[in-house]
């Protein structure tokens, strides 16, 4: 099971979006395997967080393998993401997994002997030219800002939030839903850095941050989840700065595992090694399916209506799904 499972994330949500609920999690069966749920006042599952909030990724199951433990599940008809397993990255490209899953790149440290060996990988799969112009915009930046410092773990004040500010409006500028519009979305983040569990990642100059990542950190295993930075600083590359130095502090930490978590932006594939196969599992219900089917007729036509305007989509998202609290 996966930090989405964890006790500690589901105190982090029943603060942020059930404050008036007994939230607690709960072992659920389903297809065989036990699955570890936030479940509202011992009824209610939460594979979803309100008002289109995408803060759970995916869940992980295990094998049924104690009686006792096993016992205490409660049936489930039907999960909306779950992991069905691991692949190689070349395999989910060579199998065209696309059509019936949805990516989970990940990095397995094992398969790399050191730093070295990880850049070799990389120089493979993309080319020698990549590192080499990630070495040039970081010396041109550094011409321009001065020496840069890598922070794996950042307790400044403030850094949670300049990032959620550099995020708005990188949703905004790309015409996505604004996560940090919705105000439990925001307390999530501050229960998370309250409790510990949100590791603040950060490239700076002696001016100030210029690239801010929201990690998680969970037994062994280091997810990428919130990315950001100055754009002022877009031309440099600071993002993919950040996230080079996060990887060697990740490999030389001894962590298990690097997850960039459900999405098959290209970025990722740059440095996977492997890939979870993320999908829905057992029957959904009616009304999902009826969604579904919604979404997959209109999308098409709304995205070819708007694709002239990314920055309208976002916007007519963000507030119609605000609107649901009015």
């Amino acid at each position: 099971m996966n930090f989405f499972s964890c006790d500690a994330l589901c105190e982090s949500v029943a603060a942020a979006f059930f404050p008036e609920d007994q939230v607690d999690n709960k072992l659920f069966e389903l297809d065989g395997k036990l699955w570890r749920i936030p479940t509202i006042n011992q009824t209610t599952p939460i594979t979803d967080l309100p008002f289109q909030s995408r803060m759970l990724d995916f869940f992980e199951g295990q094998a049924i393998s104690d009686a006792n433990t096993a016992d205490e599940a409660v049936a489930l008809k039907y999960l909306p993401r779950v992991s069905h397993g691991i692949v190689r990255a070349e395999e989910w490209l060579e199998r065209n997994l696309e059509k019936t899953y949805e990516p989970a790149p990940t990095i397995l440290w094992e398969d790399f002997e050191n730093w070295e060996a990880f850049l070799q990988s990389i120089k493979k799969r993309k080319s020698k030219k990549f590192l080499a112009d990630s070495r040039r915009r970081r010396r041109k930046l550094e011409e321009a800002v001065g020496p840069l410092e890598f922070v794996l773990n950042d307790t400044r004040p403030g850094m949670l939030k300049t990032c959620m500010a550099w995020k708005s409006q990188q949703y905004f500028s790309t015409g996505q839903f604004d996560d940090f519009s919705q105000e439990e979305n925001v307390r999530l983040f501050e229960e998370l850095v309250e409790r510990g569990l949100l590791m603040v990642s950060s490239l700076s100059s002696a001016e100030g941050p210029i690239a801010i990542d929201l990690n998680l950190f969970h037994e062994g295993r280091l997810y990428s989840w919130i990315a950001s930075y100055d754009s002022e600083y877009s031309n440099y590359a600071p993002g993919r700065l950040l996230l080079l130095e996060a990887l060697e502090a990740s490999l030389n930490a001894g962590h298990r595992e690097f997850d960039f978590l459900i999405g098959n932006e290209d970025y990722k594939w740059i440095y996977a090694s492997h890939a979870r196969l993320i999908g829905s599992l057992g029957v959904a219900p009616l009304k999902i399916q009826a969604q579904e089917l919604m979404a997959s007729s209109v999308k098409p036509a709304l995205a070819w209506g708007l694709q002239s305007l990314p920055g309208i989509k976002g916007k007519l998202k963000t507030l119609a799904v605000n609107s649901q609290k009015g």
